[in-house]
């Protein structure tokens, strides 16, 4: 595995525990979080949590491209 990509996997069970806490604390039905690869423009499904969080595993956004994207 990459070095990227193994330090991204020891961060997954703060991250999803955070947004959890996030979704709690503002009264959300859902969020997401999104981190920027190392190399390149996209941003990659760090974590989820919520009963509206329904983007897929695996899911990207390119930067630049689309609201999301956009805002980046």
């Amino acid at each position: 595995w990459p070095a990227a990509l193994a330090a991204a996997n020891t961060l997954d069970p703060f991250l999803e525990r955070a947004l959890i806490l996030c979704v709690e604390w503002f009264e959300a039905s859902g969020a997401t979080l999104f981190l920027r690869e190392e190399e390149g423009e996209d941003y990659v499904l760090a974590a989820r949590a919520g009963i509206d969080a329904t983007v897929p595993l695996g899911a990207r956004i390119r930067h630049g491209q689309g609201i999301a994207g956009t805002a980046g």
